[in-house]
């Protein structure tokens, strides 16, 4: 079957971010409204791992500098709202500040992952050891090198600073400075939004933060709370805000799109996968709302993941149906997401057909009786009561039985050029795709194609009836933020 394409091109603007009418904060503190996700642990002297300390210990250097861990489960990020602010709050419970110093807030980033099979990044017991030439998590099974430098060969680690290398840079994190005139309850709160955002965008993991002093006299003793402290209101307190969740679902990625399939197939899988928790429903109308929309995609445990079969294909026919998703927020897909796919047409030599002979078959001696295709010659171009339209098959040869999958209906190819700046026009980072959209009402499409591969440029639409039809284009990131709309184009599509 015969297709006309055409090249049009789209303009993209550069990711920016969107605007929320209503944030939500969220407060994480150990045993406040049923929070039970925070770890509180000391590495003292000796590289000992204590894990029931009530209070911060900041004093001495080197391998025996004191560092106070502290971390937050904070489930999946990316089910949130964009992280617009995080604060991480101290408070003062007694104890004292002989030598003050300013205490660094260290982001642990564990760039080896040597601390993947834990949940907290590490082991939890009392008297455990950790880094360097020392055991870390278990005196029994040898060296450990979670808290070595990214390089653990390095001979600058071995009795030295042992967290080196795993911690964000002292120049880059957050301090506070603590006096022993402070009033007990006295809050030490430190900006750790970048931190935050970098684990929701999945660049950092989320191992908690290490606090020490900046300065190697310090000698500040029992000073601020930690997650075990018995006193609730003074145990740290991490206070999160995010956007309000009023973005449709993402499409990240989806099956089928623009495939050919054998002419035995029974079925077609069709799959979703999304961004957040989300339900997701499929029709054979693009105008269907959600509501409408007469079959469902089956959902994953985790919500992220949709998938349905289609039943009944036939061959030599192509296949267009239309999906939408709702979140848990109740946002609602507006233009559909589309599967296409299509049925090669029937092999007319039944699928064996070598040089000329389809044994057991309808074409005999490359004859095939009861048809129009005479001693396997389709002349002029015309298959009588099929649909190849200036193809020939000649001498009814079809070596191994199968035809290359055609292109059905008349299309249209978009080349687009991805944008590399933001709208503020700094570097643009971390596109995951684009949005097509198109339709035949200028201002109003109906329909929208999602691509998942950041580096195609170019994506071809098969199957569009003749018409004049606007298209338009975003682009993505994998957080859910987009792009402007680029300007429409118009095409005219005519077979």
């Amino acid at each position: 079957m015969l297709f006309r394409s055409k090249t049009v091109v789209a303009t993209l603007l550069g990711v920016c971010a969107y605007a929320a009418n209503a944030d939500q904060q969220i407060s994480y503190q150990q045993g406040v409204n049923g929070y039970d996700g925070a770890l509180s642990v000391i590495f003292d002297g000796g590289r000992h791992q204590s894990i029931d300390k009530t209070a911060h210990y900041f004093r001495y250097s080197g391998v025996n500098r004191r560092y106070n861990i502290e971390y937050f489960d904070l489930g999946d990020l990316n089910r949130q709202g964009r992280v617009l602010d995080a604060k991480l709050t101290f408070y003062r419970v007694g104890g004292w500040a002989y030598t003050t110093s300013d205490i660094d807030v260290r982001q642990i980033l564990d760039p080896d992952n040597l601390g993947g099979g834990y949940a907290s990044g590490w082991k939890l017991a009392e008297g455990f050891r950790t880094g360097a030439n020392l055991e870390s998590r278990d005196d029994s099974t040898g060296t450990d090198i979670k808290w070595r430098l990214s390089d653990p060969d390095s001979p600058e680690d071995l009795n030295a600073d042992y967290f080196a290398g795993v911690l964000r840079s002292a120049d880059e994190a957050p301090a506070f400075s603590p006096a022993q005139t402070d009033a007990v309850g006295s809050a030490y709160t430190v900006d750790v939004t970048s931190d935050v955002q970098c684990m929701q965008l999945g660049q950092c993991p989320n191992h908690g933060w290490a606090l020490t002093h900046a300065s190697d006299d310090a000698n500040i003793q029992y000073f601020t709370g930690t997650s075990h402290h018995t006193e609730v209101q003074y145990r740290p307190q991490l206070t999160i805000t995010f956007a309000d969740d009023e973005l449709e679902p993402l499409v990240l990625r989806s099956e089928p799109n623009g495939a050919a399939f054998s002419s035995t197939t029974q079925s077609v899988d069709l799959l979703l996968e999304t961004n957040e928790i989300s339900q997701c429903r499929f029709d054979r109308s693009p105008y269907a709302s959600f509501e409408q929309m007469q079959y469902l995609l089956t959902a994953s445990a985790d919500g992220l993941t949709h998938q349905a079969s289609w039943p009944n294909v036939a061959a030599d026919n192509a296949y267009l149906l239309y999906a939408r998703c709702q979140d848990e927020a109740g946002n609602t897909s507006q233009t559909p997401h589309v599967f296409s796919f299509s049925l090669n047409a029937t092999d007319t030599d039944g699928g064996s057909n070598e040089g000329g002979s389809n044994e057991g078959g309808s074409n005999e001696g490359g004859s095939n009786e009861g048809g129009s295709n005479e001693g396997g010659s389709n002349e002029g171009g015309s298959n009588e009561g099929g649909s190849n339209e200036g193809g020939s098959n000649e001498g009814g040869s079809n070596e191994g039985g199968t035809e290359e999958p055609a292109p059905a209906g008349p299309g249209v190819t978009l080349n687009w050029q991805a944008p590399t700046l933001n709208v503020d026009n700094s570097a643009l980072e971390g596109i995951a795709g684009y949005k097509i959209y198109y339709g035949t009402v200028q201002g109003s499409p109906d329909t929208v194609v999602t691509v998942t591969d950041p580096q195609l440029e170019s994506l071809t639409l098969y199957n569009l009836a003749n018409g004049e039809y606007y298209f338009s284009m975003k682009a993505f990131s994998s957080t859910g933020m987009e792009s402007e709309t680029s300007a429409e184009f118009y095409f005219q599509v005519s077979n």
